[in-house]
């Protein structure tokens, strides 16, 4: 069972398949919270979960760590269930928008047959639910429904798939059959059978021109000082320190409230291009903050990576939750119990080398169609191999890539684009898979009001395809299995409001990423921080792979369960961890995570694929 706090709840008609489901999660410490509920409906719960009830046996229960509206969790989940039981529901959506931080809020009425569930604008908390004729359930943990009678612990392979595609799966999807997971920003109002969904919060990018760069810029400030101090315990904090823009503001105005007690921790790699220590080492030393580290090994890999697989919901193939483990332990063995995270900055202020790389190929939509169609695309897309190189080929590769239009474009260097499924999936499951879905899944996800520019768009995909489904997840599931609480202080609504009013060239140029959020730190972080080129907890997975033994057989032990499971085609492994890993370490060492996080977790659920 996963670690962490645990909210639960079902409406289930007369099943009493469903009623041995909730029972069976008190073995794993899920227990029935007190007050009066009838077997047909119940609300379960483990660890520290805020929960009111009714003297007519409605629940609220909620976890997280909210700011706002009444202050308290306790008067948060309250004033949801008194709004609820009033059925003055049309004000739960509107009170959301006003509810800060962390959190996933769900109500249930078993008299009205009723529920209630709501996630935060990044859905860093989670809900799950599925809904059918087996009535309705939810949880904040997709393996707590797992072997709910409507899910039967079946997992969809076309979701396996689309895991290895983006490396994570993407929501609403859960992979589980029957189960969603609620979208960030969203709620779901369930009613006697009846589903309802919706956003309760969008983004809404408004540039302000009128502001000027200055006044965003000191705005900037003021709103991320603000942000940190918020969320700073009131004892001995914690932050990730990469070095990098993001973990190194926050480190720099954790150490400025608190410099008597400001710890930051930063993780090493003894591998060539993967060491950010001497970055990390001098933001700690330019704010004055005590700095602690850790070198993680490839045995550190072995040890605990099946224990890091079991805290997530699907598969996971985001190799930099190693080290967030391993940072997030050695800060809580020192006795923090919150540590700060950086993630969100490059997201909302154009810190990904995509953003430019993009925003150069969508000169060439300028071109006149006539041109671009009837000349430029058939000469350079037709150029023969022996001119296929120098300044013709960079203009035929740009031409190539500029005809994609976006979003497909993203996954112009998709693994999946080089190595074709075909080549490692096993042919029966392929069968069963839509190859194009995950392209259509993207594009959707890629739609936004008409008249949003292009980087804003990417930035608002992000918001939801990276942070919402990858890093806020492996950050967040890391730190619960190391047993300390995590914040995110540049995701605080005044700070994701701010990003949203910064015209997009003051986000990302052809030249430069994030030029007004390094104008406006310029004389608070070192020189160093603001020339230093994105890197983060990268993992040397590849390297390690080709170069340790006792690695190369844990892989090879888990491709091997992959084969026998039916999703590995027989006589790739082999070559793959042989001679591929060796001709190419870093980029086939991607493929080679991805498929060994998904073989230890096929593994360790022990799902049925349908």
């Amino acid at each position: 069972m996963t670690a962490g706090n645990i909210i639960a709840g079902y409406l289930a008609p007369d099943r009493p398949a469903v009623t041995q489901w909730a029972e069976r999660q008190a073995a794993r410490g899920v227990n029935r919270v007190a007050g009066a509920q009838p077997r047909d409906a119940g609300v379960l719960a483990r660890g520290a979960v805020s929960s009111v009830v009714t003297a007519s046996g409605a629940h609220a229960q909620l976890v997280g760590a909210p700011y706002a509206l009444p202050t308290t969790r306790e008067g948060i989940a309250s004033f949801a269930l008194e709004a609820f039981v009033a059925r003055e529901l049309s004000d739960l959506p509107a009170a959301l928008t006003r509810l800060g931080g962390a959190f996933a809020l769900a109500v249930v009425d078993p008299a009205r047959r009723e529920a209630f569930l709501a996630v935060d604008r990044f859905a860093i908390e989670n809900l799950y639910f599925v809904n059918g004729p087996e009535g309705f359930a939810f949880a904040n943990r997709s393996r707590v429904l797992a072997d709910h009678p409507a899910v039967a612990n079946r997992f969809r392979i076309q979701d396996l798939f689309e895991s290895v595609y983006f490396h994570w799966l993407p929501g609403p999807a859960a992979g589980y059959v029957g189960l969603q997971r609620l979208l960030p920003g969203h709620y779901a109002h369930w009613h006697d059978g009846t589903l309802d969904i919706r956003p309760y919060w969008e983004p809404a990018f408004a540039v302000d021109r009128q502001a000027g760069s200055k006044a965003l810029e000191a705005d900037l400030r003021a709103a991320i000082e603000e942000a940190v101090a918020r969320r700073l315990p009131q004892k001995n904090p914690a932050c990730f320190l990469s070095g990098g823009l993001d973990s190194s503001t926050v480190t720099g105005y954790c150490g400025r409230l608190r410099p008597a007690d400001t710890v930051a921790y930063t993780i090493g790699f003894e591998a060539d291009g993967y060491d950010e220590m001497e970055f990390a080492r001098t933001a700690a030393a330019h704010f004055g903050v005590r700095h602690e580290n850790y070198y993680v090994t490839p045995t550190d890999i072995v040890d605990m990576l099946p224990t890091i697989i079991d805290e997530f919901d699907a598969p996971f193939g985001n190799a930099s939750a190693i080290p967030t483990y391993y940072c997030a332990r050695l800060a809580a063995s020192r006795g923090h119990r919150l540590i700060l995270a950086g993630d969100g900055g490059d997201e909302l202020f154009g810190g990904n080398a995509r953003y430019q790389k993009q925003l150069v190929f969508e000169h060439y939509s300028r071109v006149p169609a006539a041109l671009r169609h009837a000349l430029l695309e058939p000469v350079f897309k037709g150029l023969p191999d022996g001119l296929q190189h120098g300044l013709l080929g960079k203009a035929a590769s740009y031409v190539r890539q500029a005809a994609v239009p976006l979003p497909d474009r993203l996954m112009t260097y998709n693994l999946l684009n080089f190595i074709a499924p075909v080549r490692f999936l096993a042919p029966e499951l392929l069968a069963s898979v839509d190859l194009d879905a995950p392209l259509r899944d993207l594009r959707t996800m890629y739609d936004a009001p008409a008249g949003m520019d292009t980087i804003n768009r990417l930035l608002r995909l992000d918001w939801r395809i990276t942070l919402a489904d990858s890093d806020l997840p492996k950050v967040s599931r890391m730190c619960t299995l190391a047993g300390i609480d995590v914040a995110y202080p540049l995701l605080d609504e005044e700070v994701v409001d701010l990003s949203m009013r910064i015209p997009p060239e003051d986000k990302v140029t052809s030249k430069e990423m994030r030029p007004l959020y390094r104008r406006a730190f310029a004389d608070f972080l070192p020189q160093a921080t603001l020339t230093k080129s994105k890197q983060g907890f990268g993992l040397p997975f590849g390297v390690w792979l080709h170069e340790q033994p006792q690695l190369r057989d844990f892989a090879n032990d888990n491709l091997q369960h992959l084969e026998q499971a039916g999703v590995l085609a027989r006589g790739f492994r082999d070559d793959f961890l042989t001679h591929k890993i060796k001709e190419h370490p870093a980029y086939f060492g991607t493929l080679a995570w991805i498929l060994l996080a998904l073989g230890i977790w096929l593994r360790r659920s022990s799902v049925s694929l349908v």
